[in-house]
C-alpha cells in the first residue's frame, strides 16, 4: 500500500467562499471488480455522513474515488476508470505524483509527474505533512 501526504487544496469549480479541501491518494491492491470497490467506498462515505444526493462540486464531508485500476478502462453508468478529470486536477495529480510519479495512466502518453509539470490549472496545493501510514 502506498499513501501520499495530506494536501490542503483550493476548491475547483465551487461556489465562492468554499473552504479549502484536504486531499490525499492511496494505492491499494484490490482483486475484485472495480464496481465492488466503488460500492465499498460509497458505504464508507455514507457511514461518515455524506448524503447520497447533493449539488455537483458542493462542499462535502468526504469524497472517495477510484482514480485508476492498473490498465483497466471502463466507461459505464456505474463507474468511469480512469477518473475522467484526474489528468486535469492539480489536487489529484500532486498527491498521486508523490507516490507514483512515473505512472502512465490509460489514455495518456505522459507520466503523472509529466502531466503535473505541464498542467495549466491554477489551483493551490499545500503539503501539510508526511503520510500517516507506512509505505510498505
Amino acid at each position: 500500500m502506498w499513501v501520499s501526504s495530506i494536501y490542503e487544496t483550493t476548491p475547483v469549480d465551487c461556489e465562492p467562499g468554499t473552504m479549502p479541501y484536504f486531499n490525499a491518494v492511496m494505492e491499494i491492491n484490490f482483486t475484485g471488480p472495480s464496481v465492488a470497490l466503488l460500492d465499498r467506498l460509497l458505504e464508507i462515505e455514507k457511514a461518515m455522513g455524506r448524503p447520497s444526493k447533493r449539488p455537483r462540486n458542493s462542499p462535502r464531508i468526504i469524497d472517495l474515488d477510484v482514480l485508476y485500476a492498473g490498465n483497466l478502462v471502463l466507461n459505464n453508468p456505474e463507474i468511469i476508470i480512469p477518473h475522467p478529470r484526474l489528468h486535469q486536477r492539480r489536487f489529484v495529480l500532486t498527491p498521486l505524483a508523490e507516490i507514483a510519479p512515473d505512472l502512465v495512466l490509460p489514455g495518456q502518453v505522459r507520466s503523472v509527474g509529466g502531466l503535473l509539470a505541464e498542467l495549466d490549472e491554477p489551483g493551490q496545493v499545500t503539503r501539510l505533512g508526511v503520510p500517516l501510514f507506512d509505505r510498505e
